[in-house]
């Protein structure tokens, strides 16, 4: 399977929903749009040589990737794209009378009976997510791309480091 995140700690002050029912019913609605973010933690935070060593081999593996996102800088006014870490997306190609489309979305690990990463590995905001039938779940999560804020050298910095060519990034 590849690397694995850290299991999340209960130094997070996050609230967790883990309702398999609740989470079955919804049928992957928010995992087949989108991959919840993991946080730096879960890839060895503080130390900074561990998170390297670790988002190193994991983007390597094909199944993480770095996606970049808008986010508002708390107590200011201010928008900046903040380097994220989360799962690779899947591709999905479709097509009708010879005309072919290909899109890269939801979460590589999503499978039909659910998500293959135990529980305690999923990346943060997908355990803080909280699972509403119709797939309008609600993300408990919303300060995830703070954290990786002071870490965005290093996401640069591990990019840098693989091999020319790799594409390491998230193209949702």
């Amino acid at each position: 399977m590849g690397i694995e995140l850290l299991p999340t700690v209960a130094s997070e002050p996050f609230k967790v929903f883990k309702n398999a029912p609740a989470c079955a019913a919804c049928q992957g609605g928010c995992c087949s749009q989108a991959p919840g973010v993991s946080v730096p933690l879960q890839w060895g935070a503080p130390s900074t040589g561990a998170m390297k060593v670790r988002l190193r081999e994991a983007l390597l593996s094909g199944e993480w990737k770095i996606q970049s996102r808008d986010h508002n800088v708390p107590w200011s006014f201010e928008l900046t794209i903040c380097l994220v870490v989360v799962p690779a997306g899947k591709l999905e190609v479709s097509g009708c009378n010879g005309w072919h489309s290909e899109l890269i979305r939801g979460c590589i690990f999503q499978e039909a009976t659910g998500c293959r990463l135990p529980w305690k590995r999923r990346p943060l905001e997908c355990v803080a997510l909280e699972p509403v039938a119709g797939g309008h779940c609600k993300c408990h999560g919303s300060d995830l791309y703070q954290k990786w804020l002071p870490y965005q050298d290093l996401l640069a910095e591990v990019c840098k480091d693989l091999p020319s060519g790799f594409d390491y990034r998230d193209h949702r």
